[in-house]
């Protein structure tokens, strides 16, 4: 038995400077690669103003082709959060956050998946980026 699975990951900045511009180019990017799984971080809760329960993520897998998608938003700043754009059915499973009450851990998001009967996870993390200390305690919970 015998499968290969292409990841990528982007931290897709959650502002919104030149933000028409920037999601033509990453679905560019994504289009040109097309990997199996996509993982993204700082993921804009709402897309346009005029679609306010539209989020990046609906927006980028109707754009580039990917059926399955999930978002979390983050628990400190629920206009933004985690993304997984798939084209792999997955499992739905909670985010780091309904592990824990301690906000450096509101982190992480993990799907399972089974490929030809073997089963694995993709995790998706977004680490604290003002201390290392943060850091290596985000790593720490989610393993």
């Amino acid at each position: 038995m015998s499968f290969s699975l292409s990841i990528a990951t982007y931290n897709i900045w959650h502002h919104p400077y030149k933000r028409q511009e920037r999601f033509a180019a990453l679905c560019a990017e994504i289009n040109q690669h097309q990997p199996d799984v996509l993982l993204l971080q700082e993921v804009m809760s709402t897309f346009h103003p005029d679609e306010p329960f539209v989020s990046i993520a609906e927006h980028l897998a109707e754009a580039t082709g990917y059926p399955y998608w999930m978002m979390d938003p983050y628990m400190d700043s629920p206009d933004e959060g985690l993304a997984i754009l798939t084209k792999l059915p997955f499992e739905r499973t909670d985010a780091s956050a309904a592990a824990t009450a301690n906000i450096n851990h509101h982190c992480a998001i993990r799907i399972p998946f089974s490929i030809e009967g073997v089963r694995f996870a993709v995790t998706n993390i977004h680490f604290n980026w003002r201390a290392s200390d943060i850091r290596l305690d985000q790593l720490r919970f989610v393993n």
